[in-house]
């Protein structure tokens, strides 16, 4: 329930990740704790239209922190054209600690 998307006219964010307590309205609110974007490339920069997007969103938020930028396979840390600093993790990695959080997370709930 801490995982959202975003979009507004002219871009889209894939995953943003708001901290449990900060509810309002039904929904979450405030700055995200991280951003992930699912490029599927390992080359931000063929992806101009994301990278727009993600800038977009960081201004209008001023998100600071680096944004999560999902590859094929490519690891390490990057500058886009727009300023951005990009951490790019491999899909299958990112996912696996995904679950990994979650189910850890239902072992200490039973």
């Amino acid at each position: 329930e801490q995982l959202r998307y975003a979009r507004w006219t002219g871009g889209e964010v894939d995953c943003l990740f708001f901290p449990g307590n900060r509810k309002r309205n039904g929904g979450l609110s405030g700055k995200p704790l991280w951003i992930a974007s699912f490029a599927w490339t390992d080359e931000p920069e063929s992806r101009p239209d994301c990278l727009s997007a993600l800038g977009e969103y960081c201004a209008m938020h001023n998100y600071k922190g680096p944004v999560i930028f999902l590859t094929k396979s490519k690891s390490g840390r990057t500058q886009s054209p727009e300023g951005l600093t990009l951490e790019m993790i491999p899909a299958a990695l990112f996912c696996y600690g995904i679950s990994s959080s979650l189910f850890a997370g239902q072992e200490k709930e039973d």
